[in-house]
C-alpha cells in the first residue's frame, strides 16, 4: 500500500483513495466476509470517537521509525 507505483503520493493520508488497491480485508478466495460491512462501519466508529467533545492529541502520530502507525495518543475529559 505504499508502492508509488499502486498509489500517487503513498506517504500521505488521502480518504478519499480508490478501495481496490487495498488488502486490509484480505484478497480473492481469502477476502473478509464481513468487508462491506467493515468498509463502511471503521470510518463511522474512528469518525464518532474524532468528533467526541474535549477530545485532543497528545502529540504526533508515532511510527516508531517505520511507515505504519504504532501509537497515537489522544486524551478526552
Amino acid at each position: 500500500m505504499f508502492d508509488p507505483k499502486s498509489f500517487e503520493d503513498p506517504d500521505r493520508f488521502i480518504p478519499g483513495r480508490n478501495w481496490y488497491h487495498y488488502f486490509h480485508f484480505g484478497f480473492g478466495s481469502h477476502e473478509c466476509l464481513g468487508k462491506y460491512v467493515g468498509m463502511v462501519m471503521i470510518p463511522e466508529m474512528v469518525r464518532q470517537i474524532l468528533l467526541r467533545p474535549g477530545l485532543k492529541a497528545n502529540g504526533d502520530i508515532d511510527y516508531q521509525g517505520g511507515h505504519l502507525p504504532q501509537r497515537y495518543d489522544l486524551s478526552w475529559g
